[in-house]
């Protein structure tokens, strides 16, 4: 008497470990990828907190900043969202430096005596951009001396190249007082 195993019932066990392996495996790839999503929102988070500490530190100065930048432009109205909306200033923030770097801010191409230093971008990241809108503080006792905006940090990224260059994004936002 021999024994052994069937052909049939060695496909057997073959599609069941089949059947068991495949969601396995997708499970681990879907993982990963998750993972590495989640880098990508951990290392946003940390370009957004570098530029919001610096906006915070310049709280009290705005007026001064605001100053030289009208002097320097001729612009008497310019105002802080248009100060770091600039496009010009834009345009450097969001360039890909292999070091840090000092963006000075500016107006229409004349750089202020003001700079925010930035950490180099990740190749995967298209956009680190700054806006700032007025925050309507009436009715708000706290808020009513002086002005304050609501500065929005909005950062872009794909996770591999071939996807669109603002697929993933994150938003953070800053109140400062001018």
């Amino acid at each position: 008497m021999r024994r052994g195993l069937s052909l049939i019932e060695i496909l057997v066990a073959l599609a069941v470990m089949t059947l068991a392996l495949g969601p396995m495996i997708t499970l681990l790839s879907s993982s990963n990828r998750v993972s590495n999503a989640s880098i990508y929102e951990v290392m946003a988070v940390h370009y957004a907190a570098e530029l919001a500490e610096q906006l915070q530190r310049f709280a009290g100065r705005y007026d001064d900043i605001l100053t030289d930048a009208r002097i320097r432009s001729g612009n008497g109205g310019l105002t802080l969202d248009a100060l770091l909306m600039d496009p010009g200033f834009t345009t450097e923030l969001e360039t890909i430096h292999d070091e840090t770097k000092a963006v000075p801010l500016q107006t229409s191409g004349v750089p202020l005596k003001v700079s925010l230093f930035v950490s180099p971008l990740h190749p995967l990241f298209s956009r680190r951009r700054l806006e700032a809108r007025p925050l309507n503080n009436t009715g708000m006792a706290l808020l009513n001396a002086g002005r304050y905006w609501d500065i929005k940090i909005t950062l872009a990224w794909r996770l591999a190249p071939s996807e669109p260059p603002d697929r993933h994004r994150a938003e953070f936002s800053v109140i400062v007082r001018e």
